[in-house]
């Protein structure tokens, strides 16, 4: 379609703009950006909203008109999980409805059940992120037969939910994601010696850590934390930090029609901790005889050949899904780095088949954390408490060494 780009002064007198280097003038000669595409348009306001254009507002309107529908992302209900509305740092998903919606994305809540047996036809991702109870038998066939017709699924799993051996329950999503996906979701959490004891740090470079002989050399090429060849990871290099990550395994015999990439892997220093009641009650942990040393997996796509053709295709539509060993990265504390929207952005494009976004995509211009490791946290500690107490004290020294040298 013809992309139309205008800009409207405070007036609403539009000047119609030919090439996208006039994106340079100043906020006091337009009050906003209008875009169109066919009958679909979409405004950006300038004036008393944004200082200047920002890249990424534009792209999301230019995306947003270009489709013929924003896809819908329904959250699965009734099982734990962030709320969407709420802005706590720590269990609120506020900020990443907030990105979501921004990516021109629909949200909306599912729960399944006798008045909804099935995923809605309209769904393009089904999204479980951060459950804490299981799922039930009819949601799991539902799932399943959501995925095998082709759907889209994104799984955020927290190590600290498993199932309770005192209560003789039977886990129901951990096996289907085994059966289905090829995946294991081990009960374990990924520590680090250089972190905080179960914060681990992504990185896109090994370099620190020495002469490191990686296992997975000539099986995919891996930079630092991140996969080098899946769209998803391919181009993010910021360093994410994660709290309590469990690992995600491959099945020793993966199922038929079943791919799996990995895209995240934990850092050389790492072990998956098995004593995960240790860590909930803060206790002192170390690696045990039997716990997986680093890298560990941490996150995957996963393809699935899907039974039921497309209208268009004689071959069957392709079902995906992103599965990754961790939920808190969706809340508010972890949305705030941008590492990890790039992560979650880029697995909704992918999922949606709309990898283009992953490429153009543009981060704006809003201040970002500064993450450091723990001899950076203690070397600035030591600096900013201890240290002008020993320049005092050597200073002293040498004035001291200085009288008696020279009396």
């Amino acid at each position: 379609e013809h992309l139309q780009v205008s800009f409207v002064d405070p007036q609403q007198h539009p000047e119609q703009v030919e090439k996208y280097g006039a994106l340079g003038v100043q906020k006091s000669q337009v009050g906003s950006v209008v875009i169109k595409a066919g009958p679909r348009q979409r405004e950006i306001p300038l004036s008393g909203v944004n200082a200047r254009l920002e890249e990424r507002d534009f792209t999301n309107v230019i995306i947003n008109v270009v489709r013929e529908k924003a896809p819908k992302l329904y959250f699965l209900s009734g099982h734990g999980g962030w709320d969407l509305e709420s802005d706590a740092p720590d269990s609120g998903g506020q900020t990443f409805a907030y990105v979501l919606r921004h990516e021109s994305y629909e949200i909306a809540s599912l729960a399944l059940g006798p008045d909804m047996p099935a995923v809605p036809a309209d769904c393009a991702v089904l999204v479980i992120n951060g459950y804490t109870s299981d799922l039930r038998e009819d949601e799991i066939a539902a799932l399943d037969q959501y995925l095998r017709g082709g759907g889209r699924l994104f799984l955020a799993v927290n190590p600290l939910v498993m199932a309770d051996p005192s209560a003789k329950v039977t886990e129901r999503l951990r096996p289907w994601v085994e059966s289905a996906l090829g995946l294991r979701l081990p009960t374990n959490v990924l520590v680090s010696r250089e972190t905080s004891s179960y914060q681990i740090m992504f990185v896109s470079d090994f370099g620190i850590y020495g002469d490191f002989l990686d296992p997975l050399n000539g099986i995919a090429r891996f930079r630092g934390s991140y996969n080098a060849e899946h769209p998803i990871t391919a181009g993010l290099d910021k360093t994410l930090p994660l709290r309590l990550v469990r690992s995600v395994e491959p099945v020793e015999t993966v199922p038929a029609g079943v791919t799996q990439t990995f895209l995240l892997r934990s850092t050389p220093d790492t072990w998956a901790e098995t004593g995960l009641d240790a860590i909930m009650n803060q206790q002192p942990i170390s690696q045990d005889p039997g716990e997986s040393r680093g890298p560990n997996p941490a996150a995957a796509a996963v393809s699935v050949q899907a039974e039921v053709a497309t209208a268009d295709e004689s071959r069957a539509r392709e079902g995906r899904a992103v599965v990754i060993g961790n939920a808190y990265l969706t809340t508010n504390e972890f949305m705030a780095l941008a590492g990890a929207q790039d992560l979650l952005l880029n697995s909704f494009a992918w999922l949606t088949a709309s990898e283009e976004l992953i490429a153009i995509r543009a981060a704006t211009d809003a201040g970002e954390p500064i993450v450091l490791t723990r001899s950076e946290q203690r070397t600035i500690a030591w600096v900013a408490s201890l240290g002008p107490v020993q320049a005092i004290a050597l200073v002293g020294a040498l004035v001291l060494f200085w009288r008696r040298r020279y009396r």
